[in-house]
């Protein structure tokens, strides 16, 4: 879920029961107004996840956990998003809680590569931070000048979360200076 700065929510949903090991089905996202008005703003996502909105509330980005990318759209002014775009493609990866930061970077947790990756537009992996052990679930930027990246990650693997047998941390990486 993300709220955008004119107190709009975007909303994601998986689609399909995961838990009750359901067949993966196409999933959408909503738009939920502040007069309490829902719609649905893209359809036909594998798994949407993570939600980021950039800096200049132009572009909107979700993870698509089991389709291995990042999707782009465009905000129109009424919140309706349009020209969605592959931002980028991450094969063998579960991008999962995502994050943008003000150059444009998305963040992402990468489950089961144990990693948070800074990706640019295009797919590049500018940055990666490590996680041995530990699934790399959701992060946020924060600090000064976004010069942390506040990390949840999990202790864990499919079958113990199944059985609700994990450790969660939050952990913080110093990200120094903006380049």
């Amino acid at each position: 879920m993300l709220i955008d700065p004119q107190g709009r929510i975007y909303v994601g949903h998986f689609g399909y029961d995961i838990a009750g090991r359901a067949e993966p089905q196409p999933a959408s996202l909503l738009l939920v107004t502040p007069g309490g008005g829902i719609s649905e703003v893209a359809g036909d996502l594998v798994f949407p996840n993570g939600i980021a909105l950039s800096a200049d509330g132009k572009t909107l980005v979700v993870a698509e956990t089991f389709a291995h990318r990042l999707t782009a759209f465009d905000v129109q002014p009424d919140g309706s998003l349009s020209n969605r775009y592959t931002w980028a493609s991450l094969p063998d990866h579960y991008p999962d809680g995502i994050c943008m930061d003000a150059r444009g970077g998305v963040w992402v947790g990468c489950t089961r590569k144990e990693q948070f990756l800074r990706v640019e537009s295009g797919g590049y992996v500018s940055r990666r931070i490590e996680t041995p052990g530990r699934w790399a679930i959701a992060c946020a930027l924060g600090g000064p000048n976004e010069s942390k990246l506040f990390c949840a990650t999990a202790e864990t693997t499919q079958e113990r979360m199944a059985a609700g047998d994990s450790r969660g941390f939050i952990e913080m990486a110093d990200l120094g200076p903006p380049s």
